[in-house]
């Protein structure tokens, strides 16, 4: 097992998870970790990258 983006590995429910949030008005931060990966493999930032366009596509916006 290895750590892959977000979309590309076996949690399917993050929009699940990120309605629960929208739900209870939560308006902190939600984390991603940045780990590269070896199944690719990603480095850090490509695997950042790849989990930022993912959340984008579920309609999250971040802080600039």
């Amino acid at each position: 097992m290895c750590y892959l983006p977000l979309g590309e590995g076996v949690v399917i429910y993050i929009s699940a998870i990120l309605g629960i949030l929208a739900e209870i008005d939560y308006d902190g931060y939600v984390m991603v970790e940045l780990d590269g990966t070896s199944k690719a493999p990603y480095t850090s930032k490509e695997a950042a990258a790849i989990s930022k366009r993912y959340l984008q596509s579920l309609g999250q916006t971040f802080l600039k």
